[in-house]
């Protein structure tokens, strides 16, 4: 049994039999499994065939023998196709042989490659300092995938978060540089929510810690459910707005009950151009909030 890989179905039998270095019509197909597909489009499993090689059946016109009748010729058949065996034998140690030796050519010119490249552990390579615009593209394309690979693993684990608080909710992501936002979709959106937001923003904090384990340094995560995030904002403008106000009119800073960093930079970045106040943030996390203080 020979397996071989591809993001599709097809893809994967031409690999075999390009490695084989043999004809469709000369192996038998069983499809093992088909692709799997993730976020992004994106394949998480790949499909995976099993190529066989036919028999080949090698047959020959029975030859007469002088001096015998007609009806005699069964020995001669007999003789030929057990002369016949050993030719598809052969045939079949020859093929297996070729695809052997493509392997291991494939397998030397993959390795050869990757010390070009300075993959080797012994490799040291100097053209980290200057990347050429394919080089530079290969690179961001292998840190896209690796984004999409950890957020898909967060979702999946605050997924599971949920389903044990008894919340059956489903996510999708929107990705941007050093970011993202992923949305939950469920109809329990306030038990999601929580009081004053904090279920979703112990979530969100979660998010943040399992991403960080993962080495994605000054990542910022953004967890959303039902347009909450805006109604929120909305909300803290209104406050910064009011108690702006009332700072100006009593003279005396005003402390606001603690918030995530995320929301604390909502009121200063609303509260920046106001020549009668000015923001900053006191306490320690969790309990960490905005001052308005008259300027």
């Amino acid at each position: 049994m020979t397996k071989y890989q591809g993001r599709t179905v097809e893809e994967a039998i031409q690999t075999g039999l390009k490695t084989i270095q043999i004809s469709r019509e000369q192996v038998q197909i069983d499809v093992i499994s088909e692709p799997v597909h993730g976020w992004f489009g994106r394949v998480k499993q790949l499909a995976v065939v099993d190529l066989t090689i036919k028999p080949q059946q090698v047959t020959k016109q029975p030859t007469k023998v002088a001096g015998t009748a007609t009806g005699a010729s069964h020995t001669p058949v007999m003789q030929n196709a057990q002369q016949a065996k050993p030719v598809s034998h052969d045939l079949d140690q020859h093929l297996a042989a070729n695809r052997d030796e493509q392997i291991a050519r494939n397998t030397d010119v993959q390795a050869d490659a990757r010390r070009r490249e300075g993959d080797a552990p012994h490799a040291v390579s100097k053209k980290s300092q200057a990347l050429s615009p394919a080089e530079l593209r290969a690179r961001q394309t292998a840190n896209q995938a690796k984004l999409n690979d950890n957020l898909e693993a967060m979702a999946d684990y605050l997924l599971s978060a949920l389903a044990a608080m008894g919340i059956d909710a489903d996510a999708e992501a929107e990705t941007y540089h050093h970011g993202a936002t992923v949305t939950f979709l469920t109809e329990q959106e306030g038990l999601l929510i929580g009081r004053h937001g904090r279920t979703i923003n112990a979530l969100q904090l979660l998010g943040n810690t399992f991403m960080l384990r993962q080495g994605m340094q000054h990542f910022d995560l953004l967890l959303d459910v039902g347009g909450y995030r805006e109604r929120r904002a909305t909300t803290l403008r209104r406050l910064a707005d009011s108690t702006a106000r009332n700072v100006i009119a009593s003279g005396t800073p005003v402390l606001l009950d603690p918030m995530p960093a995320f929301e604390r930079k909502v009121v200063h970045s609303h509260l920046i151009n106001n020549r009668h106040v000015q923001t900053t943030s006191q306490g320690r996390e969790p309990r960490r909030g905005v001052v308005i203080s008259p300027r």
